[in-house]
């Protein structure tokens, strides 16, 4: 089942160009509201489950949605001082999400909440904290959680960012049983010692994707190139999944980002990208790679897509769609071969390069956008729907 994972995404983003097949004209024209509602919460991130319903939070709310992003109605308010850090949105009435509470001049609290009611009722546990005396010289005011991830209504995944040094992290990884409630640490790594088969410490990691109950992936990526970590033990134990090279790629490219994998059952699809790092801007592409075993051995697609980014929306192993999160305009790719090729898509004008872009598609044609525009101080957001595939956009106009 494909499952959305809110987090902070890979920040090591090219900004690339280039020509695929059958292009579109574009920008892709917006309608505009006509009624008088509103402005949208400024939300942060949306999951939609149908064209009705969805989640989506703010720094410091939770909301639900039952009207298309219409109308949101707010399902729970952080405390204060605190703020929502990420979520796992994992069905129409059941979410997790991960707040973070300032405990000190040098740490952070994390509490987790949870409804498997629409929001109705919500139930609050600690996560873990990470002792001053047990960081190895690790500063622990870097501490976050940097995803969570559930399988099931019991058997989830705590990724915690505890110390980083530029493009690269030190992460602990955390599981639970019982929903949440409690956690175990199954991995660890301090820079002066670390549990046998940890993550390295090279490579920012910001996603968790459990696949089974086995089976775990965090991609990540430093200056120079990037990462697919998997673990096979639930957790315990790390090495990095086999991405074979493409033979049509541009000369010297190498792995510069992975994206995080997509399963529906044992088919898997990941994205990535390749590019040559002392190459000017423009020369990578990406790479779509399919499993038909769990993620077992992976295939690569071809040919490349030019001007594509490691982020991708896969709706099925066939359908989805390539775009780069902070370039509006031609940035935004569909494929209904698994990747073999593109059509070219627009973003909804006007958008600025300022805007971080959230797409979540929920259908071949039916999909929603969400442009995330930062202020001093305050975040403003638009949403946007088509309801063909990305050729046009109509403008929502929610209320809180």
């Amino acid at each position: 089942m494909r499952r959305r994972v809110g987090g902070a995404l890979l920040v090591a983003i090219l900004a690339l160009g280039g020509c695929v097949r059958s292009p579109v004209a574009g920008p892709a024209p917006v309608v505009k509201p006509t009624d008088q509602s509103p402005p949208l919460p400024p939300l942060l991130h949306i999951h939609m489950f149908s064209a009705t319903t969805g989640w989506g939070y703010s720094r410091h709310s939770v909301y639900r949605t039952t009207t298309g992003g219409r109308s949101w109605h707010k399902a729970w308010t952080v405390h204060p001082g605190g703020q929502v850090i990420t979520s796992d949105f994992a069905q129409p009435s059941t979410a997790w999400v991960a707040v973070s509470y300032p405990a000190g001049a040098q740490a952070h609290r994390g509490q987790l909440v949870r409804t498997t009611d629409g929001g109705r009722r919500w139930a609050t546990s600690d996560l873990p904290s990470v002792p001053v005396d047990t960081q190895g010289g690790i500063d622990v005011g870097g501490w976050s959680v940097g995803n969570i991830a559930f399988l099931n209504s019991r058997q989830g995944w705590l990724l915690t960012n505890v110390g980083w040094a530029g493009p690269q992290d030190t992460v602990w990884i955390y599981r639970t049983g019982n929903g949440g409630v409690t956690w175990t640490r199954v991995m660890w790594e301090t820079g002066d010692s670390s549990s046998p088969g940890a993550i390295p410490f090279s490579g920012y990691k910001a996603a968790l994707v459990a696949s089974s109950a086995t089976t775990l992936w965090i991609p990540a990526a430093d200056a120079a190139r990037g990462y697919l970590y998997v673990s096979r033990d639930g957790g315990r134990t790390w090495g990095q999944a086999s991405l074979p090279a493409p033979s049509d790629l541009p000369l010297g490219a190498t792995l510069i980002e992975a994206g995080k994998p997509t399963f529906f059952g044992a088919a898997g699809v990941v994205t990535t990208l390749w590019a040559n790092v002392r190459s000017a801007a423009g020369q990578g592409a990406a790479v779509v790679y399919h499993t038909t075993n769990g993620g077992l051995t992976w295939s690569p697609e071809a040919p490349p897509l030019k001007g594509g980014s490691s982020h991708s929306d896969f709706i099925s192993p066939m359908i989805g769609w390539n775009f780069v999160p902070w370039t509006p305009g031609d940035a935004l790719w569909r494929t209904t071969d698994g990747g073999a090729s593109w059509t070219r898509r627009h973003w909804p004008a006007p958008l600025n390069s300022q805007d971080q872009l959230d797409p979540d598609f929920v259908s071949p044609t039916l999909g929603f956008l969400l442009a995330i525009q930062p202020g001093r101080g305050s975040i403003t957001s638009t949403l946007f729907i088509t309801t063909g595939a990305g050729r046009s956009w109509t403008e929502q106009a929610p209320r809180p």
